[in-house]
């Protein structure tokens, strides 16, 4: 028998979301999370098939990370209507009452109705947590979405390797340096080559 998989901790827990950029300032103003990361595919990873999606990752505090993806090509999202809403949710841990009612003012600050606050607070749409745009349609079209991720994955490209630009300089300099040399010694060939003929 072989030994239980050994699990230190979660490394994320993904949801689905219209809009990334949107989802990012939501959780960020709402909730105070950080954007960490994004990438963008047109492929999936583990299966190959054709399905552009921006995949966004939260930083959730205490190694905790909470990610999205935005799957455009997809009919419009929803939830087991077979569960009831409550149900549905995430459960965020603060150290102590006073950041939890901190936490749920700051919230209904936002606009968004919470009900609790003794032991917890949870905001009285679930939606607004798990899927903040589940009723808002992205405002962006097709091409401007396309040059949004082609900009997000040229940037991302460039902090994950900054010397890769300098390095293709170097490349192209040498390149020609190569090509005016190929032809110097196509002259040389020729001027040494002539008596011989």
């Amino acid at each position: 028998m072989t030994s239980p998989v050994t699990l230190s901790r979660i490394h994320h827990v993904a949801y689905r979301c219209k809009d990334a950029k949107e989802t990012v300032e939501w959780y960020a103003r709402v909730l105070g999370m950080d954007y960490t990361t994004a990438f963008a595919e047109d492929h999936v990873p583990s299966t190959g098939e054709y399905d552009p999606y921006m995949h966004i990752f939260l930083d959730a505090g205490g190694g905790n990370v909470l990610a999205f993806f935005e799957l455009p090509n997809q009919p419009d999202m929803g939830r087991d209507p077979n569960t009831p809403a409550w149900v549905q949710h995430l459960a965020f841990e603060v150290p102590d009452l006073d950041s939890l009612m901190a936490a749920k003012a700051h919230i209904e600050a936002q606009g968004i109705d919470v009900i609790g606050g003794e032991r917890s607070a949870q905001p009285t749409d679930m939606e607004a947590i798990v899927k903040p745009q589940l009723d808002r349609a992205g405002n962006m079209n097709k091409g401007e979405y396309d040059l949004f991720v082609a900009d997000l994955v040229n940037y991302l490209t460039y902090m994950g390797e900054p010397a890769r630009e300098q390095r293709t300089q170097i490349g192209i300099l040498a390149l020609f340096f190569l090509v005016i040399a190929f032809f110097a010694a196509l002259l040389l060939k020729h001027e040494y080559w002539k008596d011989v003929r």
